[in-house]
């Protein structure tokens, strides 16, 4: 009779262990945008007009292990905010200057969104656009347990 219930506890807790989630949520109120489990390899796309530039801007980033890694970025030009020499392999195709290969861990991705830059989140296939949140929204997405 033991055996069976130790059986029975291990069942159960493999069938109660929390996955890795990820939130996008308003950083004031807590409001969650979406929510959806942070699967391994899951592609996280975040684009935006540059406020100073005036180009697009796009960061890519990928899901590993129950963390979450900058992969790419995408941008026009170098300006404000494009670090000098970012980890990664930068190339030009087309006009558009990529650097790949970046895997650099971030805590969580925290921006403020804006209409007037034109924000948008892919997570997955799941597109949270530019008027889907308020102007000047804070907003993270994180991946909690």
């Amino acid at each position: 009779m033991a055996v069976a219930l130790v059986g029975v506890t291990a069942t159960i807790g493999v069938l109660t262990q929390s996955r890795p989630t990820i939130y996008v949520e308003d950083q004031d109120t807590g409001e969650i945008y979406y929510q959806t489990e942070a699967t391994d390899g899951l592609t996280i796309k975040l684009r935006w007009i540059h406020s100073i530039e005036l180009e697009p801007w796009e960061e890519t980033y990928v899901v590993e292990g129950g963390e979450l890694f900058l992969e790419e970025l995408a941008i026009k030009s170098y300006g404000a905010g494009v670090e000098a020499n970012p980890p990664g392999v930068t190339t030009v195709e087309n006009g558009v200057i990529y650097t790949r290969g970046i895997h650099q861990e971030v805590e969580d991705l925290r921006y403020v969104h804006s209409h007037r830059t034109k924000h948008r989140l892919l997570v997955g296939d799941h597109l949270i656009d530019t008027p889907d949140i308020s102007h000047q929204a804070f907003v993270t997405l994180k991946i909690k347990e």
